[in-house]
């Protein structure tokens, strides 16, 4: 078929090429020029003449060609046949470059939909690989680590706090209202319907307090995501967090807290059903007191069994490693913390007059806090559980180790593969190893999204070797070793034989648990890379906090049969060949080395800093965990006040009685704040008792880094709040009318 001449020619303006007219006669099939690909500074050249090309063309283009141009472009002057096309410039990439539909075909929706459809079907014979960009993304967003669960969980004890603090502020609502109730019942209202009303009046409190609590959340969630951003920047390393609000889970969260609310309230109000009317009228609610019995037998045995259980528990973590050492300790700290409370109870419940002490204000403030026993351990409880918290958690923080890095002093990277020996230098003074590297995602603690194709690191035969007398090396958190030599050495476990496709396999535990969700060793694990290419890997060990995160370890030998295409070195392990050269020395190893291989874009980082920055992961965690304890301390603090105005309101006629026989109002001040005082140091004191059981041994072992003076100065700030809430006690005794109470 000939061409058909254009009416006006195709033009070209800032680069862009407006196609030519046909207005007499329709072009042909062979009036296409996009046949022929498009090329930046050839095809949207306005002329032959501006080819932005490698070669000279002057004196070459006559006028027949440039008219051409013109009306044509890159339209084909010829056409052969496909068969003889295919054997005169067929290559090893393959026969065919192009593929031409007609618009017989159908919309292009539709051809589309089957183009795809069958390139994944025929990908192997065609070459195409269908990447799933969205599929992948939405999968990727889901995260390496559980945020949503793992501030929930924290927040238990404080949402624990928060509810002991609802039931003790509405019991003293009650308190002050007797005479209203008494007055109701006395006129012939059913306890029932009082108890209605009260419930009514105080889930519209919750409705607002609810409503509060929303924007507080949202609130108090958006100066995280700040902190997130900024300060704690290290615990996500690229601020790409968002505050994502929506009315869904402001509306779960509202109904969660109205419910707890009103569960709590309900329980506080059946808890006043043994006051009767008498009492009411005269101001009073009955309230259980101290008894005169023993501690039994039985709640002795408690006492006993969960100190015991503490001390087996801190033997096997002696024994233990890793999360299940860490775990075992925090389980015999909250066993002596329930012991110390058991006690505690115990201690406020006996006959308070047993032994005639000592009348001075120390020992009233002590007696006063046994007039309710239960309330008075639930008040010290809430402070101790968030001061144990505090404390426990803080002894979890990670520095640098030596097991950490192995003795490695540098940790390189190159862009491209270097293929010479580092150890072969002239002046070599230090020692290293080359492993290969399948570039992949980031799988360590600092890639905040779901990792699909980490990147994989073929360790040498030298490099196992030199474990296996080696006095420093990696800890290992769990592995699959039988025999002694495995065990001894778990590196050789990388040089097992292949089973059934399965490679062995070495992964640091942070990078399994979080970002690939591998929790045990022994599985397999497969990952489809995006050449099509699918490996299943088969994991024999766990390193834990180790410089080596974030990468899947297999032996050298296993690579090279897997990734014939990454040839080549590109991470290398250094240390000093003596291990007695100075930090400078070192620095300066390093410095030369990338000297060396400048032009391969070689790259060494210290290795305790590299660990230092994975490690400050889970620093930052713990730094965002204990601003929840310490809220949670302040709740404590305020139940203290609420605890406090309660019983002055409950021992307005016994104060009275002490103001009318001479002690000072002043003097009555003092003496309700020794109860608070009393209270609060007895919580700290059985807070921090218990978690020195979780921290001190775990601390002497070598995994625990506690900030001391952060955590004393700290405790001295919500001292000081739990002080203030006294002093608003105090503030109300010296404003009651306690004299004219006695004639009540």
């Amino acid at each position: 078929a000939g061409l058909a001449a254009p009416d006006s020619p195709f033009q070209t303006r800032r680069r862009q090429v407006i196609p030519a007219e046909f207005v007499d006669q329709e072009p042909t099939l062979a009036n296409d020029p996009n046949l022929t690909p498009e090329v930046p500074g050839l095809t949207d050249a306005e002329s032959i003449e501006n080819w932005d090309l490698p070669f000279e063309t002057a004196g070459k283009i006559r006028a027949a060609d440039d008219s051409y141009w013109n009306d044509y472009r890159t339209t084909p002057k010829g056409f052969i046949s496909l068969a003889r096309g295919q054997e005169l410039w067929s290559s090893r990439f393959g026969s065919i470059t192009s593929f031409r539909i007609p618009k017989t075909a159908g919309k292009i929706d539709e051809v589309s939909h089957r183009l795809l459809t069958q390139f994944e079907t025929d990908n192997a014979r065609l070459g195409f690989k269908i990447v799933p960009i969205r599929r992948n993304a939405i999968a990727a967003s889901s995260g390496s680590t559980p945020f949503d669960a793992l501030f929930l969980a924290l927040s238990m004890f404080v949402i624990a706090s928060a509810l002991i603090l609802v039931s003790l502020l509405f019991r003293l609502t009650l308190n002050q209202r007797t005479t209203e109730i008494g007055i109701l019942l006395a006129t012939g209202f059913f306890r029932s319907l009082v108890s209605r009303l009260l419930m009514i009046e105080m889930f519209v409190v919750a409705m607002v307090g609810a409503i509060l609590g929303i924007l507080l959340g949202v609130a108090y969630a958006a100066i995280m995501i700040f902190g997130l951003k900024t300060w704690w920047l290290g615990a996500i390393s690229k601020p790409v967090l968002n505050l994502n609000v929506t009315p869904f889970t402001l509306a779960i969260g509202a109904v969660c807290g109205l419910l707890v609310c009103f569960l709590t309230i309900a329980l506080t109000i059946r808890s006043t059903r043994h006051s009767s009317i008498r009492q009411l009228l005269s101001g009073e609610m009955a309230s259980k007191t101290t008894s005169n019995k023993r501690p039994s037998f039985w709640s002795r045995l408690l006492v006993g069994l969960c100190l015991a259980g503490s001390v087996a528990l801190s033997i096997l973590a002696s024994q233990l490693g890793g999360e299940p050492q860490a775990g075992a300790f925090m389980g015999a700290g909250f066993l002596v913390l329930s012991a110390a409370l058991i006690a505690v109870y115990l201690f406020l419940n006996q006959d308070a007059n047993r032994k005639t002490p000592r009348l001075t204000l120390g020992s009233l403030a002590s007696i006063s806090g046994k007039r309710n026993p239960l309330r008075s351990t639930l008040t010290i409880g809430l402070v101790a559980v968030a001061s144990f918290l505090i404390v426990a958690v803080s002894s979890f923080r990670l520095s640098p180790t030596e097991e950490g890095t192995a003795g490695f002093d540098f940790i390189a990277r190159s862009d491209q593969p270097i293929f010479d020996n580092l150890n072969e230098a002239a002046d070599q003074d230090f020692q290293s190893f080359s492993l290969r590297l399948k570039p992949g995602d980031d799988a360590s603690c600092n890639n905040l999204y779901q990792s699909t194709q980490p990147q994989v690191l073929g360790v040498p035969a030298e490099f196992i070797e030199s474990f296996d007398q080696s006095e420093t090396g990696f800890r290992w958190a769990s592995t699959t070793a039988v025999d002694a030599t495995e065990k001894m050495n778990p590196w050789r476990l990388l040089q097992q034989p292949v089973e059934n496709g399965a490679i062995p396999v070495v992964i640091d535990k942070n990078t399994a648990n979080y970002s690939l969700k591998i929790f045990a060793t022994g599985g397999e694990y497969t990952v489809e890379f995006d050449s099509g290419q699918k490996v299943v890997f088969r994991v024999v060990g766990f390193l834990e906090n180790s410089i080596l995160q974030g990468s899947l370890i297999i032996a050298e030998d296993n690579f090279v049969q897997v990734f014939p295409e990454s040839a080549g070195y590109r991470m290398f392990l250094i240390k000093s060949s003596d291990g007695s050269k100075s930090q400078s020395d070192v620095s300066r190893i390093a410095t030369d080395l990338e000297s060396r291989f400048s032009d391969e874009g070689f790259d060494a980082r210290a290795a305790p800093e590299l660990l230092a920055k994975y490690q400050q992961v889970q620093n930052t965690y713990i730094s965002t965990f204990q601003t929840l304890g310490a809220l949670g301390l302040l709740l404590g603090t305020f139940g203290l006040a609420a605890v406090q105005i309660r019983s002055v309101l409950e021992r307005q006629k016994e104060l009275g009685l002490m103001r009318s026989v001479g002690f000072s109002r002043r003097r009555l001040g003092w003496l309700v704040l020794l109860e608070n005082v009393w209270l609060l140091a007895t919580g700290l004191i059985v807070g921090v008792g218990s978690a020195l059981v979780t921290t001190l041994p775990h601390y002497f072992i070598g995994g625990a880094s506690v900030p001391w003076l952060e955590l004393a100065g700290l405790f001295c700030i919500i001292f000081a709040f739990g002080l203030a809430a006294s002093a608003l006690a105090s503030h109300i005794i010296a404003r009651l009318p306690l004299i004219q109470s006695l004639r009540v």
